[in-house]
């Protein structure tokens, strides 16, 4: 159980097959008279570094502390919303759309579209006026490029138009064989709707990119038509894609070298050029078995129909162990994907966005799901793939550092449950139950212990150590006594729950020393 298939193009984003190297992204729809191929690259974000203001914990809340333990939990929760306001991470934005027009219709015999997850390619195939055409797709990780290639089985059966849009600012042009398409990040898109985001502010945007793709024929010809490239009667195309953003680090200002990041593209297309599409694939695939094939997971059945058949006919997993092996799968596939030495760590989405106000920005979401992302990674030998999370503690330590003081009063370092590109660590969201929690830190400092324990590396856990120890050393600061002897954190959230204020039943979400909170406390210590 190592394909994804299906005997239909993708109708919509979700329907779409993904590949990704870690940094770069794409959703593949396998369309018959038009190909889109959805873009991302893992820097792309909105925003640019800085720090939040206009919090008033620090003057309230000892008076919310005592709400709590007079057991005015409602009150305390309508203080705490206050206290913290609004405030929030930036979004992952889409790069753009790669459109292939072929100028036929949509009918097409025999048609297959594929997800090999062993090899990391997405294929579709079909036959249409008598031509058998293939379209192979991959992203490679030694080559950093994106590669498409398009064969019929007849000379010159390949006509098509290329175009690419956006929904960054953006513009488009043509240069010889070459499709380029620069944008910008919005300078602020931290809100769930289009009406909020702030496109520049002092005169400042948000991040810049570009991406250009190489298209190399066989057979036929390569026109310019406006901001266009016209392909007629090619025997075989292929497609190289290649992205770089102004990103230069979490705690600096990205650059606005488009020059700069246009010569890193044609850098990385020649090198592709240099190696073909075999070469490339050959690189390609070996690369991703060594790490998908470290694993196998057998579970003693297999299931021979389209994917979303199996789905429609599944009621219990315990009654389809052939797609529980296949989700297995998918889901060491995914990580491998989108979470690669060097890159960013994997977001909501992975790294796969279509859109402009993603659901929850597409941040990292630290109160449980950038953990639940790299659950896999040790227990299925993919030690390499935590590295971008590991990472990402070690930076957000020196974020959360400002959060720590300026809002606790306290040592080391905190941060709270969401953040981004830039490392954001305070509070997110203007409601209580899901903004006031300020233990993020404990929780993804597991990371560290975990990769030590799996790896016994030493030279690892004394890098490790001093962030643990500066995460802790922030609890201890924020917690308080609760009249029994005992420590304990206050404000305290059970993340995104809440419940009813004994006796008057009105609805709260602040307490003290919350299961939750004692629990990373505990494991921390």
């Amino acid at each position: 159980m190592n394909t994804l298939s299906y005997q239909a193009p993708a109708t919509f984003w979700e329907e779409a097959l993904p590949l990704g190297n870690g940094r770069i992204g794409a959703m593949v729809y396998g369309g018959v008279a038009r190909e889109r191929i959805e873009l991302n690259e893992d820097t792309l974000w909105s925003g640019r570094p800085g720090h939040e203001t206009g919090y008033q914990i620090p003057e309230q809340i000892e008076a919310v502390r005592q709400l709590i333990r007079d057991g005015r939990y409602a009150k305390a929760t309508q203080q705490t919303n206050e206290m913290v306001g609004p405030h929030d991470s930036q979004s992952y934005q889409m790069a753009g759309n790669l459109y292939l027009d072929f100028g036929e219709g949509s009918e097409a015999d025999d048609y297959e579209r594929t997800l090999e997850l062993g090899d990391a390619v997405a294929t579709a195939c079909f036959v249409q006026n008598g031509v058998a055409h293939t379209r192979e797709s991959l992203i490679s990780t030694p080559h950093q490029i994106m590669a498409t290639r398009l064969k019929g089985d007849a000379p010159g059966s390949l006509a098509c138009t290329l175009t690419m849009d956006s929904q960054l600012h953006h513009s488009c042009r043509v240069d010889g064989s070459a499709l380029i398409l620069s944008g910008q990040c919005p300078r602020e898109n931290r809100s769930r709707g289009a009406d909020d985001i702030v496109w520049e502010q002092d005169g400042v945007g948000g991040m810049r990119y570009l991406v250009k793709v190489q298209l190399l024929n066989q057979g036929g010809s390569v026109s310019a038509a406006g901001d266009s490239l016209v392909v007629s009667d090619a025997d075989e195309l292929v497609l190289l894609v290649a992205i770089e953003t102004g990103f230069v680090s979490f705690d600096q200002d990205p650059s606005d070298d488009l020059a700069a990041m246009e010569q890193a593209c044609d850098r990385t297309l020649a090198a592709a050029v240099a190696v073909g599409w075999e070469g490339l694939k050959a690189a390609h695939v070996a690369d991703h078995r060594a790490l998908y094939d470290r694993v196998t997971l057998d579970l003693g059945e297999a299931d021979a129909r389209p994917t979303d058949e199996i789905l429609k006919g599944c009621t219990t997993p315990e009654e389809h162990p052939a797609l529980v092996n296949l989700v297995f799968n998918y889901g060491r596939y995914l990580l491998i994907s989108c979470s690669r030495p060097g890159t960013q760590p994997a977001n909501l989405q992975g790294i796969w966005n279509d859109k402009l106000v993603a659901p929850w920005r597409c941040n990292y979401t630290t109160n449980i799901n950038l953990e639940m992302n790299y659950w896999p990674a040790e227990t299925c030998n993919l030690a390499e793939c935590a590295e971008p999370m590991l990472r990402f503690v070690r930076e957000v330590s020196l974020s959360g550092k400002r959060p720590a003081r300026e809002l606790y009063n306290a040592r080391g370092w905190c941060l709270h449950h969401n953040s981004d590109l830039w490392r954001y660590s305070y509070t997110g969201g203007a409601h209580a139950q899901h903004a006031f929690w300020p233990v993020g830190g404990a929780w993804v400092c597991q990371h560290l212990w975990e990769h030590f324990a799996f790896s016994g590396d030493r030279e690892f856990l004394a890098e490790a150590l001093p962030l643990m120890k500066d995460a802790a050393a922030f609890l201890l600061d924020f917690m308080t006594e609760n009249g029994q002897g005992q420590l304990a954190t206050c404000p305290s959230t059970s993340p995104e729950n809440s419940f009813l204020e004994p006796g008057s039943e009105e609805r709260a979400s602040v307490c003290e020393g919350s299961a939750m909170d004692m629990t990373m406390i505990r494991e921390i210590g």
